[in-house]
């Protein structure tokens, strides 16, 4: 077997494993913890779930001789590029629409986000997420009435309030979540979900190609070792979160910086194969 295989395997795990989409989840979760050592475990747990999957996917795909037809793998090929076109150009409008608010979020935390505002509205802060319920309900003032601090919206409708006046009113509840209820098994099931993401795709071509290449045995190693650079990648991104995130929060701008050049990255690599000319980026 050539050990050039293996080397390019690793290579290409790197590179995967420093998709926006993980950097976005990884630092996500780090940079919500306050302890660094639980912020780093919780990082590796998602690094872990991640990789348990795509071994299970790659060992069970090897070890079936799973063939993809030419068409098949053309238009894997077209739907891979039109994703990273798609969530290029996702990071780049939202830089410029929440200006210093801006944070990377991966598809998964875009979708959880979407489901949070059926509460109204999502809030995020450094210790967590605040979520702002608005209500109506009927309120019957009496004698000795309980002291409550909310304002009447609609009371210019009004006239002056006598006691035992029944009227309805609005007022809002702020219920705050912290980060840290996050722990391992969530952290977990969120690589989990990575990796039967939008990447699954990618990675079915690189085991097929692997094990018709080199053999299953062949196939095998390739796979270990482009799961190897995954955790490895996965691992860097958490180090630098957990070391930095406090720099971060002072210097947004940086952080914005980087976002764009990653959402360059991905817009001009869906670019390139979208219009087959990905063999000038370079081979890993």
């Amino acid at each position: 077997m050539d050990f050039a295989l293996l080397v390019s395997a690793f290579g290409f795990g790197i590179r995967h494993g420093f998709d926006w989409d993980h950097i976005a989840a990884i630092s996500g979760i780090a940079t919500g913890e306050k302890n660094p050592r639980k912020a780093f475990s919780l990082a590796t747990a998602y690094a872990v779930g991640h990789a348990a999957v795509v071994i299970l996917l790659g060992v069970a795909i090897i070890l079936a001789d799973f063939k993809i037809p030419d068409s098949v793998d053309t238009a894997m090929m077209y739907f891979i590029g039109g994703s990273l076109i798609g969530l290029g150009l996702w990071v780049l409008v939202n830089v410029v629409i929440q200006g210093e608010e801006f944070q990377l979020r991966s598809r998964w935390m875009i979708i959880r986000d979407g489901a949070f505002r059926g509460l109204q509205r999502v809030r995020r802060s450094s210790k967590g997420r605040l979520f702002v319920v608005e209500h109506e309900h009927a309120h019957l003032h009496q004698e000795n009435m309980e002291i409550h601090d909310h304002d009447h919206e609609d009371r210019h409708l009004l006239d002056e309030p006598q006691e035992g006046d029944a009227h309805v009113h609005r007022h809002r509840h702020e219920i705050h979540v912290a980060s840290s209820i996050l722990d391992k098994s969530s952290a977990r099931g969120v690589g989990i979900l990575h990796g039967i993401g939008v990447e699954t795709p990618t990675q079915i071509v690189i085991f097929v190609a692997a094990s018709q290449a080199s053999g299953k045995v062949g196939g095998l190693l390739i796979l270990f070792a482009w799961v190897l650079g995954l955790l490895i990648a996965n691992s860097s991104i958490a180090l630098i979160s957990v070391n930095s995130s406090n720099w971060l929060r002072q210097h947004s701008n940086v952080y914005r910086y980087i976002a764009v050049c990653i959402g360059l990255l991905s817009l001009v690599i869906g670019i390139l194969v979208c219009i087959e000319q990905d063999d000038l980026l370079p081979v890993f």
